[in-house]
């Protein structure tokens, strides 16, 4: 029997079809994408935005019939305090390694080169935990402690994955050495899906991440959402 092009159109724009799956799906991350930049307006609330982001793509990457206002804000609220004190201790942390490399010029030159990288291999480190940290605690009910030694011990084991996972937040920066013209992509690109995009894909490698650091409870299809 011969399949009719409106049978055919009227197949790709049914509900189930992907691409009416595709469609739902940019919805959700340009919604996503909204609250999260909304919600980190105050700036100490980075932290927070970040890890209800990640749950709330997890839920939708995971077709768990999510709701993008109702989870993100579920998520925000639960997040809140953990989200704070990880934008506090992130801040902290590049305000000391600013301070070091100002004033390693005054370390004496024997000693230079290598303080410096102490100090560049510390701060890759550093940005890699915190990368990392945010993911987890979107996914994990645990102390920002023990959270972060977990993250180290990841991050010793599948340093690639964790690295992939950094450059999907931190690569689009790349543009701010571009000048104006990637000062002004920066801009359209975070206010419109940038944010969303990334916490999508963090979601997509910490589902691989998952697969490597605790097989037995994926094998045994177990959800890790807190």
């Amino acid at each position: 029997m011969k399949t009719t092009g409106g049978t055919r159109w009227r197949g790709a724009l049914g509900y189930n079809s992907p691409f009416m799956r595709l469609l739902e799906n940019i919805t959700n991350l340009l919604l996503l994408n909204f609250w999260m930049l909304l919600t980190s307006l105050p700036v100490v609330t980075l932290g927070a935005a970040m890890m209800a982001g990640d749950r709330t793509a997890t839920r939708i990457r995971g077709g768990q019939n999510a709701l993008v206002t109702r989870d993100y804000f579920a998520a925000f609220r639960e997040a809140l305090k953990q989200g704070v004190a990880w934008t506090g201790l992130v801040a902290l942390a590049i305000a000391l390694f600013w301070l070091d490399f100002r004033y390693l010029g005054r370390v004496a030159i024997t000693l230079r080169l290598a303080a410096f990288n102490l100090l560049a291999i510390m701060a890759v480190v550093a940005v890699l935990v915190a990368c990392l940290l945010v993911t987890y605690l979107s996914h994990y009910d645990e102390s920002l402690r023990h959270a972060a030694r977990n993250c180290v011990i990841i991050l010793t084991h599948h340093v690639g994955w964790v690295a992939l996972l950094a450059l999907t937040t931190l690569l689009p920066l790349i543009l701010l050495e571009a000048g104006p013209v990637g000062w002004w992509t920066l801009l359209y690109w975070f206010s419109f899906l940038g944010l969303g995009v990334a916490a999508w894909g963090r979601s997509v490698i910490f589902a691989q991440l998952v697969r490597r650091f605790a097989p037995a409870a994926t094998n045994k299809g177990e959800t890790h959402d807190r």
